[in-house]
């Protein structure tokens, strides 16, 4: 909407200075000496712009998606780790430390991620307004009376 304005300004903009006779004129710093008023037609332009705003509601194809759904449950797994057992050499008699095997239970989270299929219908329809914006400029010409201030030469006391 923001762009629709700009474009109508600069539009209005260019034909302005298109037209330069339509510019206003500065006025003098000081006013001196004599001046006459003087009229003159000049072709003025108009410029129209009309933005409009519409309102249209679509319907927009939805695709429904897969479900996902997590489970954890707590269970108890077993393991392995090794553990230092002390035994008697049956050749030297001294006692010597091994690490040997052993099974032991430990608790563990197992997590079930279930996947379901999107239920009948496949697709849904949604309704979505949008707007539209739409600018039409009319330019125009006509006459004007423009009363301006010419200097003359005159005597000062």
């Amino acid at each position: 909407m923001r762009g629709t304005y700009r474009l109508a300004y600069g539009l209005i903009f260019l034909a302005t200075v298109a037209r330069g006779e339509d510019l206003p004129t500065c006025p003098p710093t000081k006013a001196r000496g004599c001046y006459v008023e003087q009229c003159r037609t000049v072709n003025r332009t108009i410029l129209n712009a009309v933005i409009t705003e519409t309102k249209c509601v679509t319907e927009v194809e939805q695709k429904k998606g897969y479900t996902v759904k997590f489970k954890e449950v707590p269970t108890e797994v077993p393991f392995s780790r090794m553990v230092p057992v002390c035994r008697v050499d049956p050749q030297t008699g001294r006692t010597i430390t091994e690490m040997q095997p052993q099974t032991a239970m430990q608790k563990a989270t197992t997590t079930y991620i279930v996947v379901l299929p999107p239920e009948s219908p496949l697709t849904t329809t949604k309704k979505v307004e949008q707007k539209r914006m739409s600018l039409q400029v009319t330019v125009g010409h006509t006459p004007a009376e423009v009363v301006e201030k010419v200097p003359v030469r005159c005597r000062c006391k």
